[in-house]
């Protein structure tokens, strides 16, 4: 039994192919590389058809980013236009509340300088009030020392000058009573003497002896009156001393109930005074509590304009950017409508940037990076094209 492999060389034998050995191991060899070939440039072709999808692809997504580019813009725009809108209406709002608040603050620190004045005005007051009341009780004391040494000099002098005038007047009453009563017992006794003596009138044989003795009795009478007439002038004397005495006395009392009414005067007004004096320093510290309030509502107005103010600023800073953002837009739209427009013509084959798209996305950086400030140009044919394109520029204002 035979092997493969002999089978193999008995058949080659027979059928004579190892002549053509050397012509087929050629041939297998050109036709190994027709297929390493072919499959090379299957390969080839596979990765050209795989970067063409991939460039087909990218391309849509870039179309695609540059619609929802288009549209995010589109919708950035109107977000800033509604933003801008409400915060014109919030700045109109903003600006009315400064006003406001200006307005109060004003009228704050008007009332402050109004309060300050009534402050400065209750002081200055005050000052005058605690001027007199100081005098006044300056007054009081010297007038109640000097009315004191007064009362108390003429109301000793009045006590000794009524004490003797009494113990004159005593010992007149003494007197009076006795002269009284000798009075009395001599008009008796000149009764008697009369009745007698009508009597007696009759009988013509009446002695010399008893008309001597009327005589003298008569005489002594005579004396005693004048004696008793005098003493009645001396009591009337001291009687009208006595009350000229207690009058004085009643004048002292009157004037000295006078000075107690004065000094009751006196020290009722500075009751009334210090009462007074009371409420203006109660004013004052109300005044001042208003002032410290006022001053807190000014700062705090203040503070609230700067606020105001710092939040204006910022909305004014938003609005401009927003206009900026939408200028921007506006640029960048009219810049795309230029590009989409200019491919019209014959002889525009778009950006640089469009034109120069890498195989992969992380060869994106370096060509951006060695395009630099050229990758927005417009790469033209011929230099006819460029000045057609610049002219269609200048005829629609479109920026170079």
């Amino acid at each position: 039994m035979k092997t493969p492999k002999e089978f193999t060389a008995m058949f080659e034998e027979l059928s004579r192919s190892g002549e053509l050995r050397e012509e087929y191991e050629q041939a297998k060899q050109e036709k190994n590389k027709a297929e390493q070939d072919t499959h090379a440039n299957f390969q080839k072709k596979k990765g050209v058809e795989k970067q063409k999808k991939e460039v087909r692809l990218e391309k849509e997504v870039a179309q695609k980013y540059a619609a929802l580019k288009t549209q995010y813009d589109d919708l950035q725009l109107q977000l800033k236009l509604f933003q801008l809108f409400h915060n014109k209406q919030e700045l109109i709002e903003k600006r009315e509340i400064v006003e406001k608040k200006k307005d109060e603050v004003s009228k704050l620190e008007k009332r402050k300088e109004v309060s300050d004045e009534e402050i400065k005005s209750k002081k200055k007051e005050l000052a005058i009030y605690n001027k007199e009341l100081a005098t006044d009780e300056q007054k009081i004391k010297e007038l109640q020392k000097k009315i004191l040494f007064i009362i108390k000099k003429k109301l000793d002098l009045a006590k000794k000058t009524l004490l003797a005038a009494e113990k004159t007047h005593g010992a007149h009453d003494e007197e009076i009573e006795k002269y009284e009563s000798d009075l009395r017992e001599v008009e008796r006794l000149q009764k008697e003497y009369e009745d007698k003596l009508q009597d007696e009138s009759q009988n013509a044989g009446r002695n010399l002896a008893l008309e001597e003795d009327q005589k003298k009795q008569q005489k002594k009478m005579t004396q005693f009156s004048e004696e008793y007439d005098s003493i009645d002038r001396q009591q009337q004397v001291d009687k009208t001393n006595l009350e000229q005495e207690q009058r004085s006395q009643r004048d002292h009392m009157a004037r000295i109930q006078q000075t107690e009414l004065r000094n009751d005067e006196l020290n009722g007004k500075i009751d009334k005074l210090a009462g007074y004096i009371v409420d203006l320093e109660q004013e004052l510290k109300d005044k001042q509590s208003d002032a410290q309030l006022l001053e807190r509502e000014v700062t705090d107005g203040r503070r609230r304009c700067t606020e105001l103010e710092e939040e204006l600023d910022q909305v004014n800073k938003e609005i401009g950017e927003a206009r900026s953002d939408r200028n921007e837009t506006t640029r960048a739209q009219r810049r795309a409508e230029l590009i989409e427009n200019l491919k019209q013509f014959p002889g525009v084959y778009g950006r640089l940037i469009d034109l120069c798209e890498p195989t992969h996305k992380r060869f994106q950086m370096a060509i951006t990076k060695v395009l630099g400030r050229n990758m927005d140009s417009i790469v033209v044919e011929r230099e006819t094209t460029v000045q057609s394109c610049l002219r269609y520029m200048k005829e629609h204002r479109y920026e170079p």
